[in-house]
């Protein structure tokens, strides 16, 4: 029990450390859309202590010291270690990229499917309906709603989807609204499948919500103090 708590309190902070995926897109809005490369650096501390913060406060379980026996080691064959180390991976492949597979290819479905005079597309569509619910967070943008979608599949598809959908300017607010969302809303479609691997679709879920919940209340309230400043002051 012990090491679980331990194993979940770990899974639950993960989020909030920013990932290979997320630093590229942080980097661009930072160095293309604000003064100062730092500004992103600052943000990115910040989440790591709201996480530690939050984990803190949800953990429920006490920590406790833990005892393993290890067991005597030896250096393990070649061939079994090779051996276990495919048996690992395929394993892996198969449940994460099976899932990864089937989203990325309704999402491909619904940019194909055309409706209406313009030939709107499914995905556009759903951008545009998806964005008055960023209109809270200055983002109100079909571009920046299709890629929040689709950075749920992968995080790389988030400059990609806003390069295809014509979205190239942010203001300096909207940047610090979109590099907060971005660091905190939930991890991509593998990271959520692991979860439910190790701790059950109960925890995908409510791992889920919980951090689009925090990603969309935080966001709303720097973009809220960012704009008030702003006009108070001059300053951004």
């Amino acid at each position: 029990p012990t090491r679980r708590s331990s194993d979940l309190k770990t899974m639950q902070l993960l989020p909030f450390i920013g990932c290979s995926a997320k630093l590229p897109i942080v980097l661009y809005l930072a160095t293309a859309f604000l003064s100062s490369v730092k500004i992103s650096v600052l943000m990115f501390v910040v989440v790591i202590i709201i996480g530690l913060v939050f984990v803190k406060v949800s953990g429920g379980c006490e920590s406790a010291p833990m005892i393993v026996e290890l067991p005597r080691l030896k250096l393990p064959s070649i061939k079994q270690l090779i051996k276990k180390s495919f048996s690992i991976i395929i394993e892996f492949s198969i449940r994460v990229f099976s899932t990864l597979l089937i989203v990325s290819t309704i999402i491909w479905a619904l940019g194909l499917i055309r409706l209406g005079e313009n030939k709107t597309t499914l995905i556009e569509y759903a951008g545009e309906f998806f964005s008055y619910f960023l209109i809270p967070l200055g983002l109100k943008d079909r571009a920046v709603a299709i890629a929040i979608i689709t950075g749920l599949v992968a995080k790389e598809n988030i400059l990609a989807t806003l390069a295809m959908f014509g979205k190239s300017a942010f203001s300096p607010i909207q940047a610090i609204s979109f590099i907060a969302f971005i660091l905190l809303y939930p991890p991509c479609i593998p990271a959520l499948k692991c979860v439910r691997i190790e701790f059950g679709k109960l925890m995908q879920i409510k791992m889920f919500f919980t951090q689009l919940l925090l990603a969309y209340l935080t966001t709303m309230f720097i973009f809220t103090f960012s704009s008030l400043l702003g006009e108070v002051l001059g300053v951004i």
